[in-house]
């Protein structure tokens, strides 16, 4: 099973939030969400952050570093796998530089359109590689 698959199924446990609902927040079919817990990742990156969205505490960025987990090369899974500690109320006491950077990108994205369509494009290319 995929780390967003096992990551996703957490979260929705754990905030009590069933396929239907999930699907219906994101425009999508209870089908699709069905697909992403057996495995199967989005083929639109976007829906990464808008499933993130859907979620509070530290999910959001737990289903993002396992998204990326899925997507990316094994060499580079040590920049998504350093140690953090996680607080009782929900976000990363500590951040990893990945989480950083990511921070700042969704700042940047939020407030600047033409930022948001450059990540969005980034990614696109990235998923071809």
């Amino acid at each position: 099973m995929s780390d967003f698959a096992e990551t996703l199924r957490d979260a929705m446990n754990a905030e009590a939030q069933t396929l239907a609902e999930l699907g219906q927040a994101l425009g999508l079919s209870h089908t699709s969400i069905a697909r992403w817990l057996r495995g199967s990742l989005p083929d639109d990156p976007t829906l990464i952050g808008r499933c993130a969205a859907c979620f509070a505490g530290h999910w959001p960025a737990l289903l993002v570093r396992a998204y990326l987990m899925d997507r990316c090369p094994v060499e580079y899974h040590h920049l998504l796998t350093e140690p953090m500690v996680l607080r009782d109320d929900g976000p990363p006491a500590r951040q990893t530089p990945l989480e950083r950077s990511l921070s700042s990108i969704r700042r940047a994205c939020t407030t600047n359109v033409d930022m948001r369509a450059l990540v969005l494009d980034l990614g696109r290319l990235a998923d071809g590689l």
